[in-house]
């Protein structure tokens, strides 16, 4: 216990450690959007939103390769890592970020030959991330997914299929399970299909339901218990699934009268942020909304990137893992 003014000694601390009751270090919310497209062309932007108060995005650094659009990003409390995308050519690139030092990101190795490098989802809890679906160099849309092992470089592990091959998947998840909503098949049509894996296993995904529509490339993210989608080819839509269960996603809402797609989602444990992309008139936007994730609503206004951008990667430092 702490002294009369609240002082814990060393003994004690260590005690509490071993006991498993001292309490973690406190993760700062930090959301990031990485790579893209926007006004002035594709880019390599990185730009940082501080998710526990309402305002704008800040211009961060860059990634550490050509400017990529349509990306994935995995991560944890350290770092973000942005994968993938479509440059001047195929880029099987990862590029690592880290939350505490800020600016430029730095090479992390390349993603698995043949499998998706853009199109992809990305989820991940504390030490593990995996990319699932998404298309390969040939254009051909996949169901391969793999992992990694966060902060580490080198080439991803195979980890399994997905229920159905898909691009313009998007996932999210807890600290133990990854779920992938929507998508295009290999016929180009979209789907409503959400599947889900045991993220610190290997193995094929397993049938989670079904979105409220076919749905492709909505914003998503989650928090411990809820995972959200809004947005895409729904573009007005925001729906949500309980992740330990199975089962349809639910109406949550709806974002404003313009619509949403080629966003991106974040998430504290408190909020599911949208960032960016274009609306329902194919004009490009630099809005930022946003919902509470344990309440029904509405979208409100959050703010404004710094960077125009549309089809880029976002995470957090307090995603759903965390």
């Amino acid at each position: 216990m702490p002294n009369y003014q609240g002082v814990w000694s060393l003994s004690t601390q260590y005690q509490a450690q071993g006991d498993g009751n001292w309490v973690p270090n406190y993760v700062a919310p930090i959301g990031v959007f990485m790579g893209g497209a926007g006004g002035s062309g594709v880019n390599n932007m990185i730009q940082t939103l501080d998710l526990t108060s309402l305002g704008n995005s800040v211009d961060e650094g860059d990634l550490s390769y050509n400017p990529a659009q349509s990306p994935t990003a995995v991560g944890n409390s350290i770092i973000a890592l942005c994968a993938g995308g479509q440059t001047t050519a195929t880029s099987r690139a990862t590029s690592q970020y880290t939350y505490a030092t800020g600016g430029n990101a730095v090479d992390s190795g390349d993603l698995r030959a043949g499998y998706g490098y853009q199109y992809l989802a990305g989820v991940s809890n504390s030490t593990r991330g995996i990319f699932a679906g998404g298309f390969t160099s040939s254009e051909a849309t996949v169901n391969s997914m793999s992992y990694i092992t966060l902060g580490t470089t080198g080439y991803p592990a195979d980890f399994g299929d997905l229920t159905v091959a898909r691009r313009y998947v998007k996932g999210s998840g807890s600290d133990t399970r990854a779920i992938f909503g929507g998508g295009n098949n290999t016929s180009n049509q979209m789907t409503n299909v959400i599947d889900y894996v045991t993220i610190a296993t290997t193995g094929n995904a397993i049938d989670f339901g079904n979105l409220l529509a076919t749905n492709a490339d909505p914003a998503a993210g989650s928090n411990s218990t809820r995972a959200i989608w809004a947005g895409g080819a729904s573009p007005f839509v925001i729906q949500y699934s309980t992740i330990a269960t199975t089962g349809n996603a639910i109406d949550f809402g709806d974002l404003p009268a313009a619509g949403r797609k080629e966003s991106g989602g974040m998430s504290s444990a408190t909020r599911f942020v949208i960032g960016g992309g274009k609306l329902n008139n194919n004009t490009t936007t630099t809005d930022i909304q946003y919902v509470n994730i344990a309440s029904l609503g509405n979208s409100q206004d959050w703010g404004d990137q710094a960077v125009q951008a549309y089809n880029f990667s976002s995470t957090s430092s307090v995603h759903g893992g965390l």
